[in-house]
Formats: structure tokens, C-alpha cells, sequence
């Protein structure tokens, strides 16, 4: 576990006097706290937080390294103020910033853009939807996203019908948003299902199965001049 961060926070101090106040402060879970290769990050986690913060509201921009989870966070953590609701600023002793709701408005933007590729998505079909023509079916790879939406045409109805309840593997035009290194939707062209591993053909099953693979030569001297290419 050496270099492991891991961080809680925990409410020291609130005030509903005008403003209201919170003040939390970043601890390592009680189990962790004995074991000395655990790496003290504390400091760190709090100057990048308002390090990220700053570049989102005074630069209009997000370091690469905040993927689309951490900046939907951001944009939770502003959204109360840019609706109107309250006004927030943020202290850590040795500088402060006020919370400005454009800064949604930064994040939207930044996270806008949609990428398509043509590729493939594998996993496991366990939802379909035809209401009013949707045609729509979810896939649950085994890796990667929760899931991956799946629209697709008329003519495959059929065989997404077929496939529910069955790993698949599905073709078409793949979309990604902007921060996410995973598909988020496809358009699909085609639908294969792949089959269990039971249902495979073992060593035994194929032996024989191409009997002049070869030609004139044995099977070993076959395979020493494709080692030997």
C-alpha cells in the first residue's frame, strides 16, 4: 500500500450566523492512521482543489488531468449558486475565492464537444426498449463504462430480440464525449452474439477437422518451416 492516499473529510466547525459557515477538514480514516507508509496528501488534495477551482473562474479552463467525473463534481458543487440559491466563498487560511455560477457555464462548454469513430462495444445485453420506435437497447461491458446506449435500425429488431440475456458484441458509429476514454453511445450496423463457452468446440472437437491442412508434408515438418519463415 505504499503511496496509498486516502482521505476523509469531517464537519469541525458551523456557524448560521450571516453567512453561514462550514468548515471542514481533510483526515485519514481511523484504521489507516497507523500505518506509517501511508502517504500524508492532505495538503496537496486542498491546494489542488483550489488550484482547479481557480482555473476553472479566472482562466476559463480545466487542467487535462480532471476527467468528466471530477468536473461534473465541480459543476454539482456550483450549480446551488448559479441557480441563485446561496453565495459561496472558499478559505483555506491562506487564501479564499468566491464560488461564481458562470463557472457551470465554463464546464458545460468544456465538456460539450462529442467525438464519433466507427468501432465496436462488447458486453452483456440486458435491456431493450421499442416504445413509440425508440429501438434502443443497453449493453453492460464486463470493463469500462456502467453502460453503453445502443440505438439501432428496424431491420435488427429481430436480432436484438434474440440477443437480450447474451453476451454481444456490437458494430457501428461509436460516440465519446469529451474526458471520458470510453463509449458512451453507438449507432449499430450489426449484432453478434458471442457464445458461451460451452457452446465452443474443444481441441477434440476440431481434431481431424482439416485433414489436408498440410499438403504432402507431416504435421511437424509443416510447422517447422512456419517457424522457419
Amino acid at each position: 500500500m505504499s503511496g496509498l492516499s486516502i482521505i476523509d473529510w469531517q464537519v469541525v466547525d458551523l456557524s448560521h450566523s450571516s453567512p453561514a459557515t462550514v468548515v471542514i477538514e481533510p483526515v485519514f480514516p481511523a484504521e489507516l492512521t497507523s500505518q506509517e507508509n501511508i502517504r500524508d496528501r492532505r495538503g496537496e488534495v486542498v491546494s489542488g482543489f483550489f488550484g482547479y477551482m481557480h482555473a476553472l473562474a479566472s482562466r476559463n479552463e480545466a487542467p487535462e488531468e480532471l476527467d468528466r467525473a471530477t468536473l461534473g463534481a465541480f459543476k454539482e458543487l456550483i450549480a446551488p449558486v448559479n441557480h441563485g440559491r446561496i453565495r459561496t466563498s472558499l478559505s483555506n487560511g491562506a487564501q479564499s475565492m468566491d464560488v461564481v455560477g458562470s463557472v457551470e457555464a465554463v464546464i458545460e462548454a468544456i465538456l460539450a464537444p462529442r467525438a464519433l469513430a466507427t468501432g465496436s462495444v462488447q458486453g452483456r445485453l440486458e435491456f431493450i426498449n421499442i416504445h413509440g420506435g425508440r429501438n434502443v437497447f443497453r449493453v453492460y461491458p464486463v470493463v469500462g463504462p456502467d453502460l453503453v446506449e445502443c440505438a439501432f435500425p428496424e431491420e435488427l429488431l429481430n436480432a436484438a430480440r434474440v440477443a437480450v440475456g447474451s453476451d454481444v458484441r456490437v458494430f457501428g458509429q461509436v460516440t465519446y464525449l469529451m474526458r471520458d476514454p470510453f463509449p458512451h453511445s453507438i449507432h449499430v450496423a450489426r449484432i453478434e452474439v458471442i457464445p458461451d463457452d460451452a457452446e465452443l468446440p474443444s481441441l477434440l472437437d476440431i481434431r481431424g477437422m482439416a485433414p489436408d491442412a498440410t499438403g504432402i508434408l507431416l504435421s511437424e515438418d509443416f510447422v517447422r518451416e512456419l517457424r522457419a519463415e
